[in-house]
């Protein structure tokens, strides 16, 4: 089971709590990334830091754009 974190026109976020994991999607440049373990971690402290400032768009795509240089995995839609 998967949980869609965060979409727009550059990133989706994707959560899946069994696998303790996000998949980050860069849809612009046609690339992801798929965080576990302790990245993961980094990762969800991240995203609830903003939840308490109520984030607009940018703010969450800040966060995600700290992630990008990992985001090296091309998609391939199926």
């Amino acid at each position: 089971m998967m949980n869609l974190v965060f979409a727009n026109d550059q990133y989706q976020v994707l959560e899946y709590p069994e696998l303790n994991g996000f998949e980050l999607l860069n849809t612009r440049l046609g690339t992801g990334v798929f965080l576990s373990g302790e990245m993961a971690r980094v990762f969800r402290q991240s995203i609830e830091g903003l939840r308490n400032s109520n984030p607009t768009e940018e703010d969450v795509e800040g966060v995600i754009g700290n992630f990008d240089a990992l985001m090296t995995h091309r998609l391939i839609y199926h």
